[in-house]
């Protein structure tokens, strides 16, 4: 079996590693194409890369069958048994699939790509969509955003009178809307500023009352703003099913059982529980009593 490690710039590494388990070869945190001769299978294994990868994976293994005339079938390695078999296989440096080169990032007097070379083919595929797939072209942010431009382009956007903006995230962070007093006395003066109050946390948030704005420029979502109408300002919702905001020092993870604890009424004894059990503690103590009375006698 080759295994193929998929590139973010669309192109396949075979992995050498003859008479070596294919769980040796890999790195759990990339995407990898791995396949089998014997059983004419193309095996993707996504692992804990980005869906990125997954697309360029299934792209390239859709490459490979039809360079094979589909005779290679495409299988997802998905569940945890189809896993751990196929990482006990061995791999092999030889097969009847080669690497496969993307042109158009190669210059022309790159050895790779030399027309007589026959270790490699040539990725034959649409160049919009090999340069639409690139990883930084599918970021839903940009990964270094200038915030104070993104505020700007904000304010530049002002929104619907009957609307407020509560809150508005950028990359992971928070920020409130709030006015900050810059002059004092005669020539008092607020301007409005936006101020980080935290950072996303996983899970899940939901609330009814509150509209989303959206502001995207260059193909990313530079901001997303919470709103609500100004006339439900006061009203507040119950339907926070996770915390937007998280304090790790404050807020532990425990088990659904303390929680079902802590609504447990305590149980009110009847009167016939109540002499039942002053018997049982009174019979306990008559029994050390006597128990006592039994070593006195002894030691005398």
């Amino acid at each position: 079996m080759q295994v193929f490690e998929v590139l973010s710039s669309i192109e396949t590494k075979l992995i050498p590693g003859n008479n070596s388990q294919i769980k040796e070869l890999i790195n759990p945190e990339k995407a990898y194409l791995i396949t089998d001769d014997n059983s004419k299978i193309i095996f993707i294994l996504k692992g804990k890369s980005t869906l990125v990868y997954h697309l360029i994976a299934q792209k390239l293994a859709k490459e490979i069958r039809k360079l094979k005339r589909g005779f290679f079938g495409i299988e997802e390695i998905k569940s945890e048994e189809q896993a751990a078999r196929i990482m006990g296989m061995v791999g092999d440096d030889t097969g009847a699939i080669k690497e496969f080169v993307n042109p158009d990032i190669h210059s022309k007097e790159d050895p790779i790509m030399d027309p007589s070379n026959t270790n490699v083919v040539f990725l034959n595929t649409d160049p919009a969509w090999r340069k639409r797939i690139q990883p930084s072209n599918v970021q839903v942010f940009k990964k270094k955003q200038n915030t104070d431009l993104i505020f700007d382009n904000i304010n530049k956007n002002p929104l619907d009178p009957n609307y407020k903006t509560d809150l508005v995230i950028i990359n992971t962070s928070i920020y409130t809307p709030t006015k900050n007093l810059t002059k004092f006395l005669k020539d008092r003066k607020e301007e409005n500023v936006y101020e980080k109050i935290g950072e996303l946390t996983e899970g899940k948030f939901f609330s009814p009352e509150y509209n989303c704005r959206f502001i995207v420029k260059g193909e990313n979502i530079n901001s997303i703003e919470l709103i609500r109408k100004k006339d439900k300002l006061n009203q507040s919702s119950d339907k926070i099913n996770a915390p937007i905001l998280f304090i790790r020092r404050i807020v532990t993870e425990r088990s659904i059982e303390t929680l079902k604890n802590s609504f447990n009424l305590p149980k009110t004894e009847t009167i016939d529980e109540l002499i039942a059990r002053v018997r049982e503690e009174k019979a306990k103590s008559e029994h050390l009593l006597s128990s006592l009375e039994e070593m006195k006698d002894k030691k005398s």
